[in-house]
């Protein structure tokens, strides 16, 4: 009887590790969803600004030419002002961009992290479950042993 109830006892052991691994393989991809989620809102934010940025500059040069028409004179030079203010913006725009290539190759690196480590978590379960099968087997070799000597000293 009591070799019975102790294999009971080391299943339920098992379901609460198995329970514990899920649990935390199920929190970890919910961090890295959420992750995910705001990055990708930044991501937005700033394609949004990006072409508010942009159409803002469209009319800004569509102004400045207006300006350059009027006057002739001194247009060139602001001319060749606005062309480096533009240069300068493009140039940002691009280094954001480098940026948020950077910030998805990173978040990539992680999940792909993510991918080894869940791997490693269900081989170590499956080790787990074996082992507490190999359990309950020598459990059961052990009270049938024992079955068998107090039959003996019946005898």
């Amino acid at each position: 009887v009591m070799g019975g109830h102790g294999g009971h006892g080391g299943h339920g052991t098992g379901n609460g590790n198995g329970r514990a691994a899920s649990l935390s393989r199920t929190v970890m991809q919910n961090q890295f969803t959420a992750l995910a989620e705001r990055i990708n809102a930044g991501v937005t934010m700033l394609q949004r600004q990006c072409e508010t940025d942009r159409r803002r500059l469209a009319q800004l040069e569509k102004k400045f030419e207006a300006k350059v028409d009027a006057e002739k004179p001194d247009g060139r030079e602001r001319w060749a002002e606005v062309q480096g203010s533009v240069s300068g913006l493009l140039e940002e725009t691009q280094a954001l961009a480098r940026r948020l290539d950077g910030l998805d190759e990173r978040l990539w690196a992680r999940t792909s992290g993510s991918e080894a480590s869940k791997q490693r978590n269900r081989e170590l379960e499956q080790q787990v479950q074996a082992l507490e099968q190999q359990n309950r087997l020598a459990a059961a070799a052990a009270e049938e042993l024992q079955k068998r000597q107090a039959t003996k000293l019946r005898r």
